[in-house]
């Protein structure tokens, strides 16, 4: 071997060797540096949270009973997984879906699933949130989920207790499917209902304590 191929063999493998490193680097970068927050935040970076536990919550008139009993377990699923109270369920309330939000419970409505298409085709639900900016308190909040959705019961149930979470503080999980707060709900990609998975309830813990 010449001098000229010896050059070339240890730049040829050196170039290998790097392209190796930086894709082990980038497979690292994803898998740890990449890790989800769970919290959601105001625009001045503070932990948005409930302030005032347990959360009032009302479910609209109109819901199929099959629907009404899915969401009372929702409902109820939030206050088994620790030893706090997170929400008070009212039962049926008299509450339309274009009512403002009100400060004195949460609706959760069914909708039309053309008035959440704003939001994507794909949307199923969606918790509007008033935050104060300063605090992080959650002021109001009103849950829509789309007609669209009901077609399976335990479906259903996960995406009522995804969109409380929201009322909760936690926001959307991309990366973990079998957390109750994935951005993904559907048969076949979960067993459903989906429970809160460790780092949500972690979080749920530092929001609101032991």
């Amino acid at each position: 071997m010449n001098r000229k191929q010896a050059c070339r063999m240890f730049w040829s493998s050196f170039l290998i060797s790097s392209a190796l490193w930086i894709i082990i680097c980038f497979i690292l970068f994803a898998v740890f540096g990449c890790a989800h927050n769970p919290y959601l935040k105001t625009d001045s970076n503070q932990h948005a949270r409930q302030c005032v536990l347990p959360v009032m919550v009302g479910i609209s008139e109109g819901m199929p009973e099959e629907l009404v009993d899915a969401t009372r377990r929702a409902i109820q699923y939030w206050n088994t997984v620790d030893s706090r109270k997170y929400f008070v369920s009212l039962g049926v309330q008299p509450w339309g879906a274009d009512d403002p939000m009100s400060g004195g419970f949460v609706p959760i409505q069914l909708v039309p699933a053309e008035s959440l298409w704003d939001l994507g085709l794909a949307t199923c639900g969606n918790a509007s949130m008033i935050i104060r900016n300063a605090s992080g308190c959650i002021r109001r909040a009103k849950i829509k989920i789309a007609d669209k959705c009901t077609g399976s019961i335990e479906v259903f149930e996960t995406i009522v207790r995804h969109e409380l979470g929201h009322v909760l503080g936690l926001k959307d999980n991309y990366l973990d499917w079998n957390a109750v707060m994935s951005a993904v709900a559907a048969e076949g990609i979960q067993e459903h209902p989906v429970d809160a998975n460790p780092q949500e309830l972690k979080a749920l813990r530092e929001l609101y304590g032991p």
